[in-house]
Order: structure tokens, then C-alpha cells, then sequence
């Protein structure tokens, strides 16, 4: 008979076998629901990252066996120690009941197999969980590889992108130049046909005035025979000697109009002005006037630079240019006595050093045909529109600090960081030389260009910040630059002239002296020293002056600066047919 406390301790030991069997279900309960989670990631379905589904993974398997084996491994080491507390028993007691032993040993198989069952379940669902964590390298893998190619395809497509537009903003500027172009080739086309038009026109007319020259010679030719007749006549008439004298008187009228028409022939195609009245050419000219216009002395290049010594050899008004004195061959002895001092040969060296070659590559189509209120072609007017370069010279007169802005001279314009510090150049040419901002714009200047192998330091038209006009034949450019070894330089140099400028004084040995720098033919620099021979007061006051002189200059010497000792600074202008060259008035 089965005692109450062998079937109580049976009992419990059922129900514990029991309740390792329900966390055995919540374990395997617990697997299932990861391993689906599991599925479902691999699956996309859900959006956890991947460290955070292996985080998910972990913890959940770490959770269920460690509730497992804590609340059951406690359960069955009980159950084993009782199993062994029961086999002491048995064999102290010697008692041998089958049926509880067999009934023992059966719960303690059936756990075993359990156990082992559980084990191998176990054991199965770490392999499942070691394969899903393969399949999460392997896919944390593949990510990474698409994630690296798609940044390769990111990157290949924004460069595409980047070039494509670089493309199209070629293909746009290159659309806007032909633009352009044609619209100055029409522009061109029109000027053209009206220059043509024009031409025609003189064509004719200088036709029908050649025409009347041949009938005024013929008509003299004719009257040359019947004054041989008539002297005949005379011979034997003395009575008519009267009228014979009044014939002759008038045949020589006929005879001088015919020379004044042939020397308006002549010079038909250079024609001078004179104004004695004003130096303005807004002033409509009268017998009493003064105002000068001559001829161009800018150097025209249809080759470039190339051309430049080229045309310096061939010149046909200064032949060998002996009346040049070269800048670095400058010295007292070349100076008339009376100014053979050391103030006036720095200045005209300081004037030397503050002169600058002029160079313009472009025509402006606004050129006015005339000159106003007369029918004298204007400067180059025939080159408006023109590419030709045509150099001339220029001189330095105020250099100048620039604001708090950064400077955007053309090589600040390309550098990461442009300079703080600039400074503004003013330089005064003649305004038949830059006769707009449409040629300032296309305007280069040359620096100290002493000798023909000196160094080339130049100020390009990107470097222009304002052109504007003094009068009509002079303008003011303004080059901005950065280079402070040249603006100290040039500080300099302003400086000494003006204190230069203020000592020099008048001599009674050599009247009316004067001094010319310039860039004869666009080649280095050269002075020139001579006397003036007329002046003309156009405004009765100081810097209206315009000067006659025949001190040497040549085509690319236009815009020079003129120094007339007393008088102050001008600028050349152009040559006349008797020979002399001319300056114009300045605003100062």
C-alpha cells in the first residue's frame, strides 16, 4: 500500500515535469516568433535596420533560454536528486515496490526523452539561428555592395550632369557669340552699304568736277588761240589794244581758278580745317577763326604686333628716325643751353618713365563721318567696326587707393582669394585715339617699355574700370591693378614729376622749348626736343592752348604727352600738310 507521502512527492514531481513542459512551449513559442520576424525582414516586410534585427535576435534568444534554464534546470536537478534520494531509500529499506520503480523509471525516461527532445530541438533551432545570422552577413553584404554602387552611380551621374551642363553653357555662349556676329556682320553690312553709297556719290561728284577742269582747260586751250589771234590783230589794230588787255586780264583769272581747282584736286582726298575764332569744332567756322584739323599720327596694323618694326623701317616721314633720342641713350648733352640742368633732365626722364604705349583693337562703328559743322573726315572713320589694332601713346597722371571692396582686376577675377588691396591708374590719351567707351573697352596699355627687350608688363581691357571724355580731343582711362610693387613704383614717380614739374624754369638762350615722349609706330619709347612755333588761345584761359610745332614725331606718337616749358602739358594730335605737327587743349 502506497504510503500519502510517496504519492505527494510523486505528484509534485509530475507537476514539475509539467511545468517544464509549458516552458519548453513558450521557449519553442518564443523561437518560432523570431524566426518568423526573421523571415519577414529577409522578405523586406519589415523595416528594422540589420543591426537592429540582429540586436532583436539576440535579445530575444538570450531572454528565452535564460527563463528556460533558470526556471527549469532548478526543477530538474530536483528531480534527479529525488530520483536519487529515492534509489537510497530503496536500497536502505530494501523495500521493492515494481510498479512504483517501473512507474518511476518511465517518468524519468519519458523525461529524459524530453530532455533530449528539447536538446535536439534545441540544437536544431541554433542551426536555423546560425543560418539566418549567414544570411544576414550575406545580405548585409549584398547591401553594402549596392550601397557602394550606387554612390559609383551617384557620383558617374552627377559628373554626366556636370559636364552636360558645361555643354550646354558652351553651346549657349556659342550661340550668343554667332548671335552677336551676325548682328555686326548686318551692322557691317549696312555701314558698309552706306560708305559705299557715300562713296559713289564723291565718285561723281568728282567726276563732274574733273569733267569741268577738262572744259576749263579746253576752254583755256582756246582762248590761248585766239589771244594769238588777237595779237596778230594788235599788230595791225593798235586801236583795240584795250580790249585785247581786258581779255588777257581775264584770261589769267581763269588761269588762277584753274590752279586753285587743281590744287583742291589735289588734296581732296586730306583736307586741312583752320578755325581762328575757337578751338571748338562744335563752332561754325568764319574767316577770323583758328581751329586746327590735320591728320591722324596713330600707327594702323593690319598684321598686329607682328607688323610694328615693320612699319617702323618703312616710315616715310622720319627717315632713319635720326631725330629720336632713345630713352635709355638720354642724357644732359641732348639738352639746348639754358637747360642743361639736372631738374629738367629728370623731369623729362620722370615724363619718360610716366609715358605708356596705347594700343586699341577695336573701331568704334559710333565714329561720326565729318568733324562737326564741316566736311573733313573724321580720324580713321573709315575703319569703324574694324579689328585693326592702332597704337598710339599716353602718360600716367594719378594713381589712386581703391575702396574696401576685394580687387577684380582680370587675375583676381580667376583666384580663390582675390586681394584686399588695390589701386585705380588714370591714364590721359587723345580722344581720337580711344574715341569711346566701345574702344576703351578693347584697350591695352604697356608699362615701361624703355627698349625692345625690356619686360612686358601690361594692363589689359579686363583690368578697365571707367573711361571718360575731357574735352573732344582728349580722355581719361582708369586700369585698376593689385601689383603694389608697381603702384609704389608709380607713386614714385608721380611724386617727383610733380615737384619736378613746379622748379623748372623758363630760359632766355632757347625760346619757346619743348619736349615730346611717345611710341613712335607702337615700338619702344622715344623723346623728342624742339622749339613750337605758333600758339592759339582758344578760351583765353590757362590749358586752352594749341600749339604748332615741328619737334619729331611719327604715326603711333598720338595721345603723347607735349611739354611746352611756361605753358604746362598737352597732348599731340596730328601732323599738317606744311609740315608742322599740332597739339590739342586739356581740360588742366
Amino acid at each position: 500500500m502506497k504510503s500519502y507521502s510517496e504519492v505527494a512527492d510523486i505528484v509534485s514531481k509530475v507537476q514539475k515535469l509539467a511545468q517544464i513542459k509549458e516552458l519548453l512551449q513558450k521557449v519553442l513559442e518564443s523561437i518560432d516568433s523570431v524566426k518568423e520576424k526573421c523571415e519577414l525582414w529577409i522578405e523586406d516586410k519589415e523595416n528594422l535596420s540589420y543591426t537592429e534585427i540582429k540586436q532583436f535576435i539576440n535579445c530575444k534568444t538570450s531572454e528565452a533560454l535564460h527563463k528556460y534554464f533558470s526556471q527549469a534546470g532548478s526543477n530538474i536537478e530536483n528531480l534527479a536528486q529525488s530520483a536519487h534520494s529515492l534509489e537510497r531509500m530503496d536500497k536502505e529499506n530494501q523495500t521493492d515496490d515494481t510498479e512504483l520503480s517501473a512507474s518511476l523509471s518511465q517518468e524519468l525516461q519519458s523525461l529524459r526523452a524530453n530532455i533530449d527532445t528539447l536538446s535536439s530541438e534545441v540544437l536544431l533551432q541554433s542551426k536555423e539561428l546560425k543560418k539566418c545570422e549567414q544570411k544576414f552577413k550575406d545580405q548585409e553584404t549584398k547591401n553594402k555592395t549596392l550601397e557602394e554602387t550606387s554612390t559609383k552611380t551617384l557620383d558617374a551621374t552627377q559628373d554626366v550632369d556636370k559636364r552636360l551642363n558645361e555643354l550646354k553653357e558652351e553651346v549657349r555662349n556659342e550661340l550668343q557669340a554667332t548671335s552677336t556676329f551676325m548682328s555686326r556682320l548686318q551692322t557691317f553690312s549696312m555701314e558698309f552699304k552706306e560708305i559705299k553709297e557715300v562713296h559713289e556719290k564723291k565718285m561723281e561728284d568728282l567726276s563732274a568736277e574733273i569733267i569741268d577742269l577738262r572744259n576749263t582747260i579746253s576752254t583755256f586751250f582756246q582762248k590761248q588761240d585766239g589771244l594769238e589771234a588777237e595779237q596778230e590783230n594788235l599788230k595791225s589794230k593798235p586801236r583795240d589794244k584795250m580790249l585785247i588787255q581786258e581779255n588777257l586780264a581775264d584770261f589769267f583769272k581763269r588761269v588762277q581758278r584753274l590752279g586753285r581747282d587743281i590744287e583742291t584736286l589735289r588734296w581732296i582726298n586730306v583736307p586741312e580745317f583752320y578755325c581762328k575764332k575757337s578751338g571748338q569744332s562744335d563752332v561754325k567756322c568764319t574767316g577770323n577763326c583758328f581751329h586746327v584739323i590735320g591728320h591722324h599720327e596713330q600707327q594702323i596694323s593690319e598684321g598686329g604686333e607682328a607688323d610694328l618694326l615693320t612699319h617702323l623701317a618703312d616710315c616715310n616721314k622720319s627717315l632713319g628716325h635720326k631725330d629720336f633720342i632713345p630713352v635709355d641713350r638720354f642724357s644732359l648733352e641732348h639738352l639746348p643751353p639754358g637747360y642743361q640742368n639736372t631738374d629738367m633732365y629728370e623731369l623729362i626722364k620722370v615724363v619718360a618713365d610716366l609715358t605708356v604705349r596705347v594700343s586699341v583693337k577695336m573701331t568704334s562703328p559710333r565714329r561720326p563721318e565729318f568733324w562737326p559743322n564741316t566736311k573733313i573726315p573724321y580720324f580713321v572713320y573709315n575703319l569703324k567696326g574694324s579689328q585693326h589694332l592702332r597704337t598710339g601713346s599716353g602718360i600716367i597722371t594719378d594713381v589712386m587707393k581703391g575702396n574696401n571692396v576685394l580687387c577684380t582686376c582680370h587675375k583676381c577675377q580667376h583666384s580663390d582669394k582675390p586681394n584686399i588691396d588695390w589701386w585705380r591708374i588714370e591714364v590721359q590719351t587723345a580722344g581720337s585715339l580711344v574715341f569711346d567707351d566701345i574702344e576703351a573697352n578693347h584697350t591695352t596699355i604697356r608699362l615701361f617699355y624703355d627698349t625692345e627687350n625690356c619686360e612686358e608688363i601690361v594692363l589689359n581691357q579686363e583690368d578697365i574700370t571707367s573711361s571718360k571724355s575731357q574735352t573732344e580731343r582728349s580722355r581719361l582711362i582708369t586700369f585698376l591693378t593689385c601689383d603694389r610693387n608697381i603702384v609704389q613704383k608709380i607713386a614714385k614717380m608721380i611724386d617727383q614729376y610733380n615737384n619736378l614739374f613746379s622748379k623748372v624754369n623758363i630760359s632766355t638762350e632757347v625760346e619757346n622749348f619743348m619736349f615730346i615722349v611717345s611710341h613712335p609706330h607702337g615700338c619702344c619709347k622715344q623723346i623728342s626736343i624742339g622749339q613750337w612755333k605758333d600758339r592759339y588761345n582758344t578760351f583765353g584761359r590757362p590749358f586752352s592752348n594749341v600749339f604748332l610745332y615741328s619737334t619729331c614725331t611719327c604715326p603711333g606718337s598720338e595721345g603723347a604727352s607735349v611739354h611746352c616749358v611756361d605753358y604746362g602739358k598737352y597732348i599731340h594730335q596730328g601732323s599738317l600738310k606744311s609740315g608742322l605737327n599740332y597739339s590739342c587743349y586739356t581740360s588742366s
